[in-house]
């Protein structure tokens, strides 16, 4: 379980664990203070490479759903992303659980640095865009995280198995 920083007592994460996939319920607040959830599972091979994902967001505006599957692309229900060719992670924004997976399908050395193109998921509005991030490690189990584009950049914390534990600012797990 997480718990939101940036928005204290209105932002909770529950996630389970199976053999390559995973699934989770985030119930968290938009910018006007508006309710929403998000559920959400992702499935990856034994290399940490997702193959599949289906988010669901419910907000007292309606609910909207999105379901991608990798295989040399990603597609939606509409078909080919051609525009993503070339992503071979995602970022679902509110969770940490996306920087694990790349974190641990990396398995950087100490002070190593990659670059990644990363199909990234806005929630509530499930808004799809290509962004550049860069992951080092630079501790046992620290990796610095940077989105080039917006300037973003954190040191995420996290444990033996690779998942985050502490997101500056933003995340810190519960459980």
């Amino acid at each position: 379980m997480w718990s939101s920083l940036d928005l204290p007592g209105q932002g909770l994460e529950c996630v389970w664990f199976e053999d390559r996939s995973a699934s989770g319920t985030i119930l968290r607040a938009d910018e006007r203070g508006s309710p929403y959830r998000v559920s959400y599972r992702f499935t990856w091979d034994v290399g940490f490479h997702p193959t599949q994902a289906r988010i669901e967001v419910v907000q007292e505006s309606g609910s909207r759903a999105l379901e991608l599957d990798h295989g040399l692309t990603w597609r939606d229900s509409q078909g080919e992303l051609a525009s993503f060719e070339g992503c071979g992670d995602l970022d679902l924004w509110p969770t940490p659980l996306t920087n694990t997976l790349t974190i641990r399908r990396l398995d950087l050395a100490m002070d190593e640095s990659r670059e990644v193109d990363v199909l990234w998921i806005e929630a509530p509005m499930l808004r799809l865009e290509r962004v550049r991030q860069v992951y080092t490690r630079v501790n046992e189990h620290g990796y610095r995280f940077e989105s080039p584009a917006s300037g973003f950049e954190a040191v995420l914390q996290c444990d033996e198995d690779g998942l985050v534990i502490v997101y500056p600012g933003l995340f810190r797990r519960e459980r």
